[in-house]
């Protein structure tokens, strides 16, 4: 039996759960492409959030298995790379590993930090020596509902 996808879902609950962990700040989900050709236009990230004043830039995954190959973060090279120093530009990947019930806050220098060691993929057994961070959840029946509180230690 194929297993579900729960992306669109994860979303949806990464905001929900967001805005009661910021009720005074701002996020924008930016509108996904629909179009499938090549040279469509494409987001950097799933959501702009600005917290304390600071812009985050977050793209939302979730995954099945014991990694998150980095091939899945097609939006890697603009987050690396395009706001690269901007002052008070934070930006992460919010991931929930879904068979392990585990959600982390992956920041994007963390994730070049992985590539220049020549890992290919966060695995659930080795992410530890990194600085991803563990946001404090609570598993429901589908989801986990997520304090996002922690996502303020992303630095730029």
């Amino acid at each position: 039996m194929a297993k579900k996808n729960y992306g669109k879902d994860w979303e949806t609950h990464f905001k929900t759960d967001f805005m009661r962990t910021f009720p005074n700040e701002f996020i924008l989900r930016l509108k996904d492409n629909t179009s499938k050709y090549k040279n469509a236009s494409k987001n950097p990230c799933d959501f702009l959030c600005h917290i304390d004043g600071k812009l985050f830039m977050i793209e939302v995954k979730c995954h099945y298995g014991n990694t998150f190959p980095f091939s899945a973060l097609s939006q890697y090279d603009e987050l690396a790379n395009d706001w690269c120093g901007l002052k008070d530009v934070r930006k992460c990947v919010v991931l929930w590993m879904i068979d392990h019930d585990l959600v982390l806050i992956v920041p994007i220098s963390e994730i070049t930090k992985m590539m220049n060691d020549g890992l290919v993929s966060i695995n659930v057994k080795t992410y530890k020596k990194y600085n991803i961070i563990e946001p404090t959840y609570t598993m429901k029946r589908v989801f986990p509902e997520v304090d996002y509180t922690k996502i303020l230690e992303v630095e730029d």
